[in-house]
C-alpha cells in the first residue's frame, strides 16, 4: 500500500512536471513569436527603391562638396552641418530633437535619458539624415513603428551615413555573406554592430538595403 502511494505519488509529480514545461515552453513559443514579429517590424521599411538610390546620391554630392570620404565620423559630418550634441534632455518623450538654428546657425540635438551608446550614435545620425534630405528643423527621432515617411528617410539616409554602401558591400562580399551559416552571419552581422556602432536591427537593415541596391548596381 506503501508502494503504491509512492507510485501514484511520484506518477502525480511527472505528470504536473509535464504540464509546468509544456506551459513553460508555450510561453516560451509565445515571447519568441512576439520577438520575431517585432523584429520584422522594426526591419520593414516603406520607402521605395527610388528613394534608396535618391539619398545615396544626396550624400555622394554632400560628401564630395565637403571634401570628406564616406565612413568620415559622424561628428565630422554633423560639424559641417552647423549641427552641435546638447546631451540628454531629462523630459524628452522623443528619442532625440534637432533644435532649429540659433542666432549664430548652430543646431542642436538632445536626446532622451537611458539610450544605449548605439542608440545615441544613430539617432545623432538620423537628424543628421534630416538636414541632407532637406527637411525642416525642428525635426526629431520618434519610438515605435510605422513612423512617418519622412522619418524613414532620415533613418535611411542615417543609416547610410554611418554605413556606407560600398565598405558595406565589400565586406559582405569578402566574408560570402549571403552563402554563410546562420551562425557565420550572427558573427558577421556582430563584426558590423561593433565596427559601426550600431545595433543588430540597424545592421540588418542595412544589409538588406545594400542587397536590394547591389541588384540594380547603383
Amino acid at each position: 500500500m506503501i508502494l503504491l502511494s509512492a507510485q501514484t505519488y511520484l506518477s502525480f509529480f511527472v505528470v504536473v512536471s509535464l504540464i509546468a514545461v509544456f506551459i513553460s515552453s508555450v510561453r516560451s513559443y509565445r515571447a519568441t513569436r512576439r520577438k520575431l514579429i517585432q523584429i520584422k517590424q522594426k526591419l520593414e521599411s516603406d520607402i521605395s527603391v527610388a528613394q534608396m538610390m535618391q539619398s545615396e546620391q544626396r550624400i555622394s554630392e554632400f560628401l564630395k562638396t565637403n571634401r570628406l570620404q564616406p565612413g568620415v565620423s559622424i561628428q565630422i559630418i554633423a560639424d559641417k552641418l552647423n549641427i552641435v550634441e546638447g546631451g540628454v534632455q531629462e523630459d524628452l518623450t522623443d528619442r532625440a530633437w534637432l533644435s532649429g538654428p540659433n542666432e549664430n546657425g548652430k543646431m542642436t540635438v538632445v536626446f532622451k535619458k537611458g539610450l544605449s551608446e548605439e542608440d545615441y550614435h544613430f539617432d545623432f545620425a538620423h537628424e543628421c539624415g534630416h538636414l541632407i534630405n532637406g527637411d525642416p528643423t525642428p525635426a526629431t527621432r520618434p519610438e515605435g513603428y510605422n513612423k512617418p515617411q519622412a522619418e524613414q528617410l532620415a533613418d535611411y539616409t542615417g543609416a547610410a551615413l554611418l554605413m556606407p554602401f560600398n565598405k558595406v558591400c565589400d565586406f559582405l562580399d569578402e566574408h560570402d555573406y549571403e552563402k554563410s551559416s546562420r551562425r557565420q552571419k550572427q558573427i558577421l552581422i556582430r563584426k558590423l554592430c561593433d565596427k559601426y556602432t550600431v545595433t543588430e536591427i540597424i545592421a540588418l537593415r542595412r544589409i538588406k538595403e545594400v542587397y536590394t541596391l547591389s541588384l540594380i548596381h547603383i
